[in-house]
């Protein structure tokens, strides 16, 4: 749960009330810069070849199997949800990830064209 003031994010345990971080709010400068960083990695990944992207997307997988109790315990804290759920989650991401890398694979040895067109 986030509190809100005027210079900070303020990220609270809902279930206990304890403050778990405190981040300044971004300058209009600052989202600028993101903002444009963010436009030049969509750009760059549209511009990556489907074996890298789905070599990502494994490694994404694997890594949220290989912390996933960090990362629950990170989710039950700054949300509230319980730990269970929090597991489910992570896991059902790792599973996406999975899906989504072996539907890459299957269109790749369709050989279909479509990842070499970029669109305008």
């Amino acid at each position: 749960m986030m509190n809100l003031s005027a210079t900070h994010a303020v990220s609270v345990n809902p279930t206990t009330g304890e403050v778990v971080s405190s981040l300044p709010w971004a300058s209009e400068r600052e989202v600028d810069a993101a903002i444009a960083l963010a436009a030049a990695g969509y750009r760059q990944w549209r511009q990556t070849p489907l074996a890298d992207r789905a070599d990502a997307l494994r490694r994404i997988g694997a890594a949220l199997r290989a912390r996933g109790e960090e990362v629950a315990q990170m989710i039950t804290l700054e949300m509230g949800k319980p730990i269970a759920q929090a597991r489910g989650e992570v896991a059902k991401s790792a599973n996406l990830c999975d899906w989504y890398l072996n539907t890459a694979r299957r269109c790749w040895r369709r050989k279909l064209p479509w990842w070499k067109i970029t669109r305008r």
